[in-house]
């Protein structure tokens, strides 16, 4: 490995630590947008300097790969893959679509520039071995699903086809002035998948429904919402009524 200094540098410790303490301890203290945040702004800066290591004289394509990757998880169009990975029962990821996370992409160009200064750089002196590892068990870790979310149960009933009620479901979602199109609308072992921006929960939110046709009638459920980090119990009505608002209360 050529540029294996990189993993002692103190800038790549420094945001290899604060990636692991927001994941497993700020995010359940102080859940808010901020620790949403800085998981990304410190996981874009480790990964890509992750992966500079490994190929130095490929530093552009590491940076330019990695953001074009990020923007894709941070959008609908990867929810197939979770659900695919999901189905498979190894662990469960998640992600809640938000395009403001995409400001972290500043990082790269900070993670390119480092990347050139770390051989005059003062270093931790260790075995690079330790945080290579620390740092593959943070990748894994911090988009494994945690439990923020909370089951709902509730049926509306809507006095029109299956068809007609997804269409409707999809006009809604397309509706929305965030960006978010028809994509936002995946479908996976008879289950939906919406993302929804919340005005409480200050980022998107994923809920997942499904329908069931009865006679000239179709009920849709509500199952689950899923949140990228806690909420108090307070908190879960509120929400509850804001999808209502935004979505179920408009398909009629």
């Amino acid at each position: 490995m050529e540029n294996k200094h990189i993993f002692n540098s103190y800038w790549f410790i420094i945001a290899l630590v604060i990636l692991l303490l927001n994941d497993f301890i700020l995010k359940d203290l102080y859940g808010n947008w901020l620790t949403g945040k800085l998981s990304d702004f410190a996981g874009l800066f480790v990964f890509s300097l992750f992966f500079i290591a490994f190929f130095p004289k490929y530093r552009q394509v590491v940076l330019y790969t990695t953001g074009i990757l990020f923007i894709f998880w941070k959008s609908p169009f990867s929810q197939p893959i979770i659900n695919f990975w999901s189905s498979l029962s190894i662990f469960n990821i998640q992600r809640v679509v938000d395009y403001t996370d995409l400001v972290a992409l500043l990082m790269l160009p900070l993670a390119g520039l480092h990347s050139k200064t770390v051989p005059k750089a003062p270093e931790l002196k260790f075995n690079p071995i330790l945080p290579m590892l620390v740092a593959c068990f943070a990748f894994v870790a911090t988009s494994r699903t945690k439990d923020f979310g909370f089951k709902v149960e509730k049926t509306y009933t809507y006095p029109f086809s299956k068809d007609t009620l997804i269409a409707r479901l999809s006009d809604r979602i397309d509706s929305f002035d965030n960006g978010l199109g028809l994509d936002s609308l995946f479908e996976h072992s008879g289950a939906f998948y919406l993302f929804i921006p919340s005005d409480l929960y200050s980022e998107s939110i994923e809920i997942m429904v499904s329908t069931e046709e009865k006679g000239a009638q179709t009920e849709l459920k509500l199952h689950h919402i899923e949140l990228s980090r806690p909420v108090e119990e307070k908190d879960r009505k509120a929400l509850i009524e804001e999808v209502e608002q935004k979505v179920f209360n408009r398909l009629k």
